[in-house]
């Protein structure tokens, strides 16, 4: 065979092949096993091949991984190989479908009414044409998709159309039986030609044209299952019924062999005349001996299309099945499967050049497939698309001439089909893993995007790579079953799936039916007692889940051991005693039965909360090793004896820094040495040839012999592994005359390379970089290791004294110095030198918006919590405080079914945050206060922190914030900044999220709009993000600074526009103070008072509001500004996760309304939700039907542009699902997926996608269903009044109105005075307060409030006497309150008294 000509498989070396592929055959069996394969067969596949390569080759052959040859599997494989190289090498892995980038031009009216069955690309006129279910056909230019003309055909259903190239016709057929015929010449689609097919005739479906010495010929396939050659109808005007008879035949019958429609009817010049069925049938017909010569039986059940591969000779039919059948064409013998879809496969088309298939299957899902090696190379789901309109598709068409995929439901749409950037060498992203493949002697590594590249360890070079694995998720984790033949991956999004890694032929998946969350760490075993193969899988779940391996499409048999709290982070099995071991971030370790799953013992680490590996060493017959990684980077070495009981021998150093983690481990088979690999990127390896002294502690530590450690990677290592000693390939000796090449560690790192190094630190290489021959060490890069990397300094990158606690790799950013002066950021320059972004400690443990596993699971997890308005008085003293643990924060839950009217007047759990919120009101604080100055915390702001951070330590209105866990050691340099001892707020302690609370900044100018400007307050940051210079002489924004900016005198130096990082000086108005935790939160709930407070603004910002310095990072000039919150805007919380690329989000958000009318009147009453997609109506009204205007802006319009981040489409879908929710009765939790679009109000970059889990505080029957008959009865009243607390519960309004009856005691129901005559003296000396006294602050009012204040005969004055009087008020009014226990009946005396 080797002798044969190489560029044609004629019929005689197939013959050949065919003999030999017998006589190899020893059993009989018709199949060869591996061995049978390279033995006997190995020699003919050509010259020089050695037992690895033809290993490797019958691997890519057997795509089932069955194990076995069979001679149709090799000739297929030979067929495509062939096909492929005389296609050339198109690089066809590289190319992908992009969203078309030139804008619609067209109006609404251009599209059908109805959705579009069919999309034709005439060439001829360089149209698109698109036939709809609503009787007309339209076309569009193929350049631009601009609309050209609408051609109304009738009322009747467009079937099928087709150009006819010799008479320059259209054709058309419709479910009323016309075929009918149009003239473009001239370009005015005149009708030439009209005729029905009449009597018993069925409906035609499908047209194809026959061209020959006779001219062109019609034939088409009908709802009878008859093919029909059409004779006539071109020019047939008046339209008339088809006619056959002896003297006269319109058309002729080729065949009615198909029992059900004719979906489709195809001439192809190699086969026939192919026609497709309903009937699960393709019959091949032979016009000229008019007979069937073939029937493609392969379908269970109806087929609606095929296309045909010239290049492979195959056709691939699609139909009501969920697969796409691959089979030849000639023989009719099935090749393969195309699996993926998820429901039947409704249209198909073809790449010729590339032998791409694009299948579209009724859940709207577009693939793309590699027709020669049956891989899904895209998958394009409804939120890949640009617009919602074009996200359902009806059919798809390729157009060859300008590679792009058009797809149509009311109009066309383009997909382009471009080559993304080629990579020959391997991943460019952190490659998860890299596992030794002793079967085939390759190295198989995968990357997190899930790129599988598959390396030749004898010389560097990539032998095979495919891509896509899981989509859009990310890769978490990879391993190979018992024989190394099939690799495992499993992503973040639950997922797991096996493969033929020498073809990228995935096998099947694994699935459960519990929550999909991320997959830690994946193993296989095999029960020799049973025969069986068994996957292990855990992660996120706490649980780990156990599926026999079994020969189906989807194994969803499995069972699960139970016995963690947190997440498993990682797992080691030990089949020789049958023992599998876990280890969870809580730092548990259980040791379970490994095929029984029974618990038989549990470890803990008493330093660190989590375990980051595992692995396992088997020293004596009845002694066994575990080796356990923690948070501390230590390695932890625990004796196991025969009860699966441990004891700990010692620990030894793992990781090199003091804030690196052991992220990789591996152990030998002989149990003669252990490797680490680090989070900074280290490998260290410990020799334990000797054996381990378990007498003591330090015997075993000194057991440990280490051998090598060295920098390996740039960034963490993610695994290594082991290669054992081997024979040359080429059975030399090596220069010391070893026949063995040494062993090897192979390695895997977050800087997307996989190496390979000598176990004293040598460098063969980093595969697909560097090529090698691993006989011989002059090709390896650094045999003797004497350019090795030392290791880091431990203290390298510090950025916590002391011992490490428990991070998330907290806030790890771009490195700053250390500076004793007040830095101002450059917004594009803030996320990388805060530090806000938080890692994980070990590679394996993310942060996790999205895990709900658990009542209190989100806030376990999440990396900021960002709130506005009532929402800090929650997430401030929860992020800042670390006194209660989370479990006792919010204080016990209570069932609804035990929530009685007794219950909710129980005492809270001491130290809970609901304690605080319950032991005190509004009122004292707010009135006892002293007038407060600019820069003092306001009324509000006082009495609000008195209530809700008090109780945790966090009230000091003279103090500042820092943050644990930054790059350097921030909270030490904002120390130095202050005097000693001087009160600093910390948060993120214990790893509790990073809080931002979200304000405005309010504009004097009434007559702005907007007036409201975005600012948030963080650990780290103060200011507003977004720069709004068009508000010159007053210009806000352009950066952030530091916390201790907030009210302080603007810098002296001036700044030359917007420079990024500076370090500036600024002082303080007031020595030894700065504004704290008690500004902050206030100005971020101060929508409530603000509702309540005399409609003018010195009052607003006098009682509720924050009056401080600002200065902006543009020019540092600086005025007195009111700080407010959103103007009851909580939605606002989330633009600062946007400005971060936040890609996973909880929205709680509080709404006014239930969704139980339309559309438009929910878009006006939750205009904040809505503007978030742009979707308020621009014809908007209020309450009392004037035209709304929102947040002190002009119009809708205006709202719309400045809050928009979404597209305006998600705003319909998620009412659509609020509604039938709230119709159903359950709870309003949604998950959705946005595209973010930029945004300049708030400085949101966008264009990236966001995953958006919806929580709405709607009303939900079904819980309320669930409370005790005493307390419906209750609520129902309170619920139903016209005002009061719980009026409209749940929705926000008893939010917005409980604190009206507590701000004012003297207030009436309808917010009227009920004290008037008698009235304290705050209200009386109003506006005579010292506050107001300074024109300039008040200019504006006096002419509206009195305009006799410029009188010549006006008196001075008196700001002085003003203040003594309000202290009178003050303690007059405290008297008053003071009064209250002994009721209100003695009100009237009170007040004479």
């Amino acid at each position: 065979m080797a002798e044969a000509d190489e560029d044609e498989i004629n019929l005689e070396s197939l013959k050949l092949l065919k003999e030999i592929f017998e006589a190899a055959d020893e059993d009989g069996s018709g199949e060869l096993d591996i061995d049978e394969f390279c033995a006997k067969l190995g020699p003919h596949l050509g010259v020089n091949l050695k037992r690895q390569q033809v290993a490797q080759l019958f691997m890519k052959i057997d795509a089932d991984a069955g194990g076995t040859v069979d001679w149709d599997e090799f000739t297929n494989y030979m067929f495509l190989e062939k096909a492929q190289a005389a296609a050339g090498d198109s690089a066809a892995d590289n190319w992908r479908l992009f969203p078309a980038d030139f804008r619609d031009k067209n109006e609404a009216s251009a599209y059908h009414h109805e959705q579009v069955d069919r999309l034709y690309f005439c060439g001829a006129i360089d149209k698109y044409i698109s036939c709809g279910r609503d009787g007309s056909f339209r076309l569009w230019n193929a350049a631009d998709l601009k609309h050209v003309k609408t051609v109304n055909n009738g009322s009747s259903w467009i079937t099928d159309c087709l150009y006819l190239p010799l008479s320059r016709k259209m054709v058309f057929t419709t479910m009323d039986r016309a075929i009918t015929y149009y003239d473009i010449n001239r370009g005015s689609y005149d009708l030439t030609g009209r005729v029905y097919a009449s009597g018993p005739m069925g409906v035609p479906l499908s047209l194809h044209v026959l061209s020959g010495d006779a001219g062109e010929r019609v034939v088409y396939g009908d709802t009878t299952g008859a093919t029909v050659l059409l004779l006539c109808g071109s020019r047939e005007l008046p339209a008339r019924d088809l006619i056959s008879t002896d003297n006269h035949k319109d058309y002729i019958y080729l065949h009615k062999e198909h029992s059900d429609w004719v979906t489709q009817v195809r001439w192809i010049p190699e086969v026939g005349l192919v026609s497709a069925s309903l009937d699960a049938t393709i019959k091949t017909f032979d016009i000229n001996r008019e007979r069937i010569t073939h029937t493609c039986s392969h379908h269970a059940k109806g087929v609606h299309a095929f296309v045909w591969c010239k290049a492979y000779s195959c056709f691939a039919s699609c139909g009501l099945e969920r697969d796409v059948t691959v089979w030849h064409g000639t023989t009719g013998r099935k090749i393969g499967d195309l699996r993926g879809h998820t429901s039947s496969v409704c249209s198909i088309a073809l790449d010729d050049s590339l032998n791409h298939v694009f299948t579209l299957s009724i859940d709207k899902s577009i693939k793309v497939w590699d027709l020669r090696n049956h891989r899904c190379l895209q998958t394009i789901n409804e939120d890949d698309w640009v617009r919602h309109d074009d996200s359902q598709p009806s059919c798809i068409m390729y157009d060859s001439s300008r590679r792009r995929l058009v797809t149509a439901f009311h109009r066309p749409y383009v997909w382009q089909h471009k080559v993304i950037a080629q990579d020959r060498t391997g991943h460019r992203e952190p490659v998860r893993g890299a596992l030794y493949n002793a079967v085939f002697g390759v190295v198989v590594s995968v990357d997190e995007g899930g790129t599988v590249c598959v390396w030749n360890l004898q010389d560097g070079c990539r032998s095979g790579r495919f891509t896509g694995g899981h989509g859009a998720s990310r890769v978490t984790a990879i391993s190979f079953d018992k024989k190394q033949r099939r690799l495992v991956t499993a992503a973040n999004d639950g997922s797991i799936k096996m493969w033929n890694f020498n073809n990228g032929s995935m096998l099947r998946s694994f699935a459960h039916d519990q929550e999909p969350l991320e997959v830690s760490d994946v193993l296989f075993e095999r029960d020799e007692k049973r025969g069986s193969d068994t996957l292990y899988a855990a992660g996120w779940n706490a649980k780990v889940f156990v599926w026999e391996d079994a020969d189906e499409d989807v194994v969803t048999a499995y069972k699960t051991y139970e016995g963690h709290q947190e997440d498993i982070q990682c797992m080691a099995a030990y089949p020789r005693r049958q023992l599998l071991a876990t280890g969870d971030y809580q730092g548990r370790i259980n040791i379970w039965g490994l095929f029984t799953g029974e618990r038989k013992s549990w470890l803990s680490h008493r330093a660190e909360r989590y375990e980051t590996g595992l692995d396992v060493a088997d020293e004596e017959p009845d002694a066994l090793l575990l080796l356990s990684a923690g948070g501390d980077g230590m390695l932890r070495v625990w004796l196991m004896n025969h009860l699966a009981q441990g004891q700990m021998l010692c620990t030894l150093p793992g990781a090199q820094g003091l804030l690196d983690v052991v992220t990789a481990a591996c152990v030998d088979e002989q149990a003669s040495c252990v490797v680490l690999g680090d989070s900074a990127g280290h490998i260290r390896v410990y020799d334990i040839s000797a054996g381990i002294d378990a007498s003591s502690s330090a015997a075993a530590s000194a057991s440990f012999k280490q051998r090598a450690h060295w920098q390996a990677h740039d960034a963490g290592v993610s695994s290594v592994d082991y290669v054992p000693a081997r024979p040359f390939a080429n059975s030399s000796c090596g220069a010391n005359g070893s026949s063995m090449v040494q062993p090897l560690i192979v390695s895997a790192g977050r800087d997307s390379n996989v190496a390979v190094w000598t176990l004293d630190g040598g460098c063969v290489g980093l595969c697909g970089e560097h090529a090698w021959d691993l006989d011989r060490q002059d090709t390896w890069q650094d045999a003797a290791g004497q350019q090795q990397r030392p290791p880091r300094p431990e203290a390298e990158g510090m950025f916590l004294k002391g011992r490490k606690q428990k991070t998330r790799e907290s806030m790890v950013a771009r490195p700053e110095q250390p500076h004793c002066q007040l830095k101002v950021h450059g917004l594009d320059d803030v996320e990388a030198t805060a530090g806000e972004i938080l890692k994980a400690a070990a590679d394996k443990r993310k942060a996790k918006a999205r895990h709900l596993s658990s009542s209190m699971g989100v806030l376990n997890k999440a990396q900021y919590l960002s709130a506005n308005s009532g929402g800090g008085w929650v997430t401030t003293p929860y992020s800042y405080s670390s006194a209660a643990a989370l479990a006792n924060f919010f204080g016990p839950y209570v069932d609804p079914t035990n929530l009685t009217v007794s219950s909710l007047s129980k005492q809270h759990t001491a130290g809970s945050w609901g304690k605080a919120a319950s032991d005190q009101t509004l009122v004292p604080g707010l009135l006892s206060n002293p007038v407060s100055m600019p820069g003092d915390p306001s009324k509000w702001a006082s009495n609000v922190a008195s209530i809700f951070l008090q109780p945790f330590g966090l009230a000091n209105p003279d103090s500042t914030v820092s943050a644990v866990g930054t790059n350097d050691d921030i909270l030490q340099a904002t120390r130095d900044k202050l005097q000693p001892g001087f009160p600093i707020n910390v948060a993120c302690k214990n790893s509790r999220p990073y809080p931002v609370l979200v304000g405005s900044i309010l504009l004097n100018n009434k007559t702005a709009s907007p007036r409201h400007f975005g600012m948030e307050f963080t650990p780290l940051y103060f200011g507003a993000p977004a720069l709004h210079d068009r508000l010159r002489p007053i210009i806000l924004g352009g950066g952030l600074a530091e916390p201790l900016a907030m009210h302080t005198l603007a810098p002296r130096k001036k700044a030359a526009g917007n420079t990024g990082n500076e370090t500036v000086d600024v002082y303080l108005l007031r020595a030894g103070s700065t504004s704290s935790l008690v500004h902050a939160m206030g100005i971020s709930s101060s929508a409530i008072p603000l509702m309540l407070a005399p409609n003018n603004l010195l009052a607003s910002q006098l009682l509720n509001g924050q009056i401080l310095n600002y200065w902006n990072l543009w020019d540092y000039k600086q005025t007195l500004l009111s700080f407010v919150d959103g103007g009851a805007v909580d939605d606002l919380g989330v633009m600062p996760l946007l400005r971060r690329g936040v890609t996973n989000i909880v929205i709680c958000l509080a709404t006014h309304e239930n969704p139980d009318s339309t559309i438009k009147a929910f878009a006006e009453s939750e205009y904040a939700l809505a503007g978030l997609f742009g979707a308020v109506p621009l014809n908007a009204k209020n309450a009392k039907g004037q035209p709304l205007k929102l947040h002190d802006t002009n119009s809708p319009a205006t709202w719309n542009s400045m809050s928009q981040v979404f597209p305006a489409e998600g705003f319909p879908a998620l009412f659509d699902q609020y509604k039938a929710s709230f119709l159903q009765g359950g709870a309003h939790i949604f998950n959705a997926t946005y595209q973010v679009l930029p945004n300049s109000f708030h400085d949101v970059k966008g264009n990236y996608k966001v995953s958006v889990l919806w929580l709405l505080n709607g009303r939900s029957s079904q819980w309320e269903a669930a409370l005790p008959q005493e307390t419906q009865q209750w609520l129902a009243p309170k619920r139903n009044a016209s005002s009061g607390p719980y009026r409209g519960y749940p929705n926000v309004y008893n939010v917005l109105q409980a604190p009206a009856q507590l701000v004012c005691v003297f207030l009436n129901e309808d917010r009227s005075c009920g004290v008037y005559p008698v009235r304290p003296l705050q209200c009386s000396t109003y506006p005579w307060w010292p506050e107001l006294m300074p024109q300039r602050n008040w200019a504006a009012e006096r002419e509206v409030m009195c305009e006799g204040l410029d009188h010549p005969d006006a008196e001075p004055l008196d700001r002085w006497h003003a203040a003594q009087q309000l202290q009178a008020a003050t303690q007059h009014t405290l008297a008053l309150e003071a009064a209250k226990p002994r009721g209100w009946d003695a009100e009237e005396q009170l007040y004479s008294e």
